[in-house]
């Protein structure tokens, strides 16, 4: 019994011990948040603003260049992500048209700092300072991938470069995003300790504290990705141009706008492309969406062949693009807002969408 007694006062000194430990190890690191101006922010319950350019070198993913303004709602837990079209053109001092992509590499193969900041300066101009950013991530990909270096996934994603249109640049883009988010999600731990050894990559304009701290909020939030396309229009030449009328609605109507995710109702009409090559499929889908109360006004074929589903919403009304996924049970989304757009949203079924009816079963 005497050994017993014994026994158990060791374990609760133990326990105490540790309890003791992580108390002094809370301390210690709220200590340390208290004096980074960063994690002030990232804990101060406010939205956090994150611009990212990833840049490609003459070694490794060359030419190729990606941004990306970031905005995390936490009201609604979503992660914001608006994609900027690289070959958008702009005219600069001299009255040239560039696009962004090519003025960018043009500087930096005098000076990558400046042409960092010679990309922000005009992107700003571009979308009339309706984003400032808290914190900035600058980097080239090799730099940016040895973070995610054990997984093949988001490795094979982030190396591709040849894209038969926007939106399937815009699916790979949204696809490494949630890659990123469901590995940090899943081991929060094991992908802080890499983040430790390779942070931060190049011209990280935020403390390595306060991305653990983002990272760590972001998780406690269980937070979720919207993907934006920045709105353009086609102009002379065909070029791509910003769509200004249309980006500084987007930024007050939709992107800074409470998204309430619990309303799915749709407020205009549908379009269903078929890119999967399957027979029937955009009517098969146009249909499911007819009795869930979607208005769908037609249905056809699409030029191009998707692996997976993409649901494009112009309206801004993530919710009820999310109601359409859940209905054909697929769909990446892609908010590509445009009001003038006679349709509210346009469904592509990919590769990806099953769906069978009546029909399929006599022919089995």
């Amino acid at each position: 019994m005497r050994f017993k007694k014994i026994g158990k006062i060791v374990l609760l000194s133990f326990a105490a011990l540790k309890i003791i430990s992580l108390i002094l190890l809370a301390a210690y690191y709220a200590n340390l948040c208290s004096k980074d101006a960063m994690s002030k922010k990232i804990f101060s319950k406010e939205p956090v603003k994150l611009a990212v350019l990833l840049h490609g070198t003459e070694k490794f993913c060359p030419e190729k260049l990606e941004a990306f303004l970031i905005y995390y709602e936490r009201g609604s837990s979503l992660l914001k992500i608006v994609s900027v079209n690289p070959d958008m053109v702009f005219f600069d001092k001299k009255r040239i048209a560039k696009t962004l992509k090519k003025a960018f590499f043009e500087t930096a193969k005098k000076d990558i700092k400046t042409a960092i900041e010679d990309f922000y300066s005009t992107l700003f101009q571009i979308i009339n300072d309706s984003f400032e950013p808290d914190f900035y991530i600058n980097t080239d990909y090799e730099s940016f991938l040895k973070i995610f270096e054990s997984n093949p996934e988001i490795q094979s994603l982030a190396q591709k470069s040849d894209f038969k249109n926007r939106d399937m640049q815009c699916l790979n883009q949204l696809e490494i995003a949630e890659a990123i988010v469901k590995l940090l999600n899943n081991n929060i731990f094991t992908n802080i300790s890499k983040l430790k050894k390779y942070y931060p990559p190049q011209n990280a304009g935020i403390t390595k504290l306060a991305a653990f701290n983002f990272i760590i909020d972001f998780r406690l939030n269980n937070a979720k990705v919207m993907f934006c396309d920045l709105p353009v229009k086609s102009g002379v030449r065909r070029r791509i141009e910003p769509d200004k009328e249309n980006i500084e609605n987007f930024f007050s109507q939709v992107y800074y706008n409470f998204t309430d995710i619990s309303v799915k109702d749709c407020v205009g009409q549908l379009e269903v492309r078929n890119a999967s090559g399957k027979p029937r499929m955009a009517e098969k889908a146009a249909w499911l969406l007819r009795e869930a109360k979607f208005d769908v006004l037609e249905w056809g074929n699409f030029n191009f062949l998707y692996e997976k589903t993409i649901i494009k919403e112009y309206r801004g009304n993530f919710g009820a693009a999310l109601k359409m996924a859940e209905v054909i049970n697929c769909g990446k989304i892609i908010i590509s807002y445009n009001p003038q757009n006679v349709y509210a949203a346009s469904v592509f079924p990919g590769l990806d969408c099953e769906i069978y009816d009546k029909l399929d079963k006599k022919k089995e």
